[in-house]
Parts: structure tokens; C-alpha cells; sequence
């Protein structure tokens, strides 16, 4: 419930918004007044007319931090391909150190 004193044209409202994991989306919701008491009245010429005052809020994620965060994103991911050829040679060279003479199960006896 929203209440305004005699003559009062402005309140706030603090709203929570909690942190979504995708920047590139734009989160909408609305703020609806309505049943105003007391002698209040809506602007009929407002959104929603004169029986309810209708506010879109959009929230639009800050492009610089989707770029930042694309830009760590790319990094980690070179960084995981070097691993993962780093992991393959070593695994290589593991096998090779704890075969007999370094050969396979192919060798000739």
C-alpha cells in the first residue's frame, strides 16, 4: 500500500532487483496504482486511464560489463584449449614413462 499526504504529488517506492546471470536480457515490470481513497484521483489521460496509472519499468543490463565479461569469457577459453593440449601430451609422455622401455603392448618379444 502506497499513501500520500494532503497535496502530495511524489512518493518512492524502493524496489529490490535481484542479479540475473544474463547481461544481454532486459528485464521488464510494471508498477500499478489503482483504488486511490481520500478525494485522490488518477490522470485519466495517463496509461490505464482513470481507474489505474500503469508504470513500465525496463531494466537494460550496462553494455560495458557484457563486453567485459565476453571479453574474460574469450580468455578462459583459450587458456582451457591450452590445457587441454597441455593434458593430452603430458598423458602421452605418462604412458610412454610406465611402458616397458617405453614400447606399447606391440612390441615383439
Amino acid at each position: 500500500e502506497l499513501s500520500f499526504g494532503a497535496g502530495q504529488m511524489e512518493a518512492v517506492i524502493t524496489v529490490t532487483i535481484k542479479a540475473v546471470a544474463r547481461l544481454d536480457t532486459i528485464d521488464t515490470f510494471r508498477i500499478i496504482l489503482s483504488e486511490p481513497t481520500g478525494g485522490a484521483t488518477l490522470n485519466d489521460t495517463r496509461d490505464g486511464g482513470a481507474e489505474k496509472n500503469i508504470l513500465t519499468v525496463m531494466i537494460e543490463g550496462d553494455k560495458s560489463h557484457k563486453d567485459r565479461i565476453d571479453k574474460i569469457k574469450s580468455i578462459m577459453h583459450v587458456s582451457w584449449d591450452k590445457s587441454a593440449v597441455g593434458h593430452a601430451n603430458w598423458a602421452s609422455q605418462f604412458k610412454d614413462a610406465i611402458a616397458v622401455n617405453g614400447g606399447g603392448d606391440d612390441d615383439d618379444d
